[in-house]
């Protein structure tokens, strides 16, 4: 078995070194590449703390730290003031839709209208205007969370139903 070992060795021996010479090279290589690497680290972290020590990079730092918190402050007196707005904007009136309708059938056109007027809370009203030959009747019905208290027509189903949809309500008639 020995011999059969040092007869491989022997034949194979030149590949080895040939390996064993590769990566001695590259182990070098890393070992410069790593020393260049740690001089100029060194470099700058011996420029930072002349500097750390220096009172004018001092001054700097107190600054942008101050500039950091002037910052955040700002940002969050900007956050209550979103969140404020978000808030007045969910109960104005916002959306309307209006759907045009032949109320009779002696008036020739779609005088006739619905209109519903609802805050992102689905809370408002729904004016309905309708057009005859003899007289016009206008009606406003209370609309609370998108449901009115009082009987609608289709018209002013459709309405409220259609502003709900673009306020993403659930409780559209």
């Amino acid at each position: 078995m020995k011999t059969i070992l040092k007869q491989f060795f022997l034949q194979n021996g030149v590949y080895f070194l040939g390996a064993a010479m590769l990566l001695a090279v590259l182990a070098f290589g890393l070992a410069v590449g790593s020393l260049l690497q740690m001089r100029s680290q060194g470099r700058r972290h011996r420029a930072l703390n002349r500097l750390a020590h220096s009172r004018q990079f001092l001054e700097r730092l107190g600054e942008v730290v101050e500039g950091v918190d002037r910052l955040a402050r700002q940002l969050d007196a900007l956050k209550a003031e979103q969140e404020k707005l978000a808030d007045m904007l969910s109960k104005c009136a916002r959306t309307p839709v209006v759907q045009r309708f032949n109320a009779f059938e002696d008036v020739g056109s779609d005088l006739s209208f619905s209109v519903a007027i609802l805050d992102g809370e689905g809370t408002g009203f729904v004016l309905t205007s309708l057009y005859g030959r003899e007289e016009t009747r206008t009606y406003a019905k209370k609309v609370s969370g998108g449901t009115a208290e009082s009987r609608l027509s289709a018209e002013e189903q459709n309405v409220i139903r259609e502003v709900c949809s673009r306020l993403k309500l659930v409780h559209a008639p």
